[in-house]
């Protein structure tokens, strides 16, 4: 079996066609605009329920003092 040396120009890069060489770089772009929502809608969902824990934790934290003396001074009554 002969193996034949290819120079790095002629090596398929996967997405860029030979044939048509100024469509692979729209398919680039697509891919990579693709890519970017995905990654940014999962950050989002990631960063919406911790948020809204977050928020959750410090109104408890806020909010508990105020009934807890509010108890307290009922029962000392």
């Amino acid at each position: 079996m002969v193996y034949i040396a290819r120079s790095p120009a002629s090596v398929d890069s996967g997405w860029v066609t030979q044939r048509n060489p100024e469509r692979s770089g729209s398919v680039r772009t697509g891919l990579m605009i693709i890519m970017m929502m995905f990654f940014a809608g999962l950050a989002l969902d990631i960063v919406v329920p911790a948020i809204v824990l977050l928020a959750l934790i410090l109104a408890d934290r806020a909010i508990y003092p105020l009934f807890y003396r509010r108890i307290s001074e009922r029962g000392a009554a």
